[in-house]
């Protein structure tokens, strides 16, 4: 068995074994309940959260998967061999740790607004420029099946889409 890393020194007892349930795979907040006397789940998700954002305890947990082997290039590499899995279910879960690999799912949410109708006009753009050249290659068929797709976007009405996380 490996000693422990140095950055255990810093931390208390339940601290230590908080780190050792997180590396071997729990939430945080099971690893909250394992570690500390919490009277709910409420409270141990809680807990989780405040001592996963402890720099002494992100260092503890970085340092006992590097023993493992498992460095964040380790995990990133495997990660990337299921985000491109043909299973969507494993693709899209690899995907989520991936952004949570990466920070993505922070208490900080940024507002995305997207203007539909800014969309629909480069769209209509990139149509007719391909109808042209369609045309310019003979394949006149298809540039009017084109046109036509064309005409009917034009009826829709531009809308303004909210793409902020619920």
């Amino acid at each position: 068995m490996l000693p422990p890393p140095e950055s255990f020194e810093n931390l208390t007892a339940k601290e230590r074994k908080f780190v050792l349930e997180i590396a071997n795979g729990k939430t945080q907040t099971q690893a909250a309940l394992h570690s500390f006397d919490v009277g709910s789940l409420e409270n141990a998700k809680s807990m989780g959260s405040h001592l996963m954002a402890k720099p002494d305890i992100q260092l503890a947990v970085s340092e006992i998967m590097e023993q493992e082997g498992l460095t964040k290039r380790y995990r990133v590499r495997k990660l990337k061999q299921h985000v491109e899995a043909k299973n969507p279910s494993i693709s899209l879960k690899a995907l989520d740790q991936s952004w949570k690999l990466d920070g993505a799912y922070t208490d900080t949410h940024v507002h995305h607004v997207m203007d539909y109708g800014e969309i629909c006009k480069s769209l209509e753009e990139i149509r007719k420029e391909k109808i042209q050249l369609l045309r310019q290659l003979g394949q006149d068929k298809e540039a009017d099946a084109l046109a036509v797709i064309l005409k009917e976007s034009q009826r829709e009405t531009p809308k303004v889409i909210d793409l902020t996380p619920a």
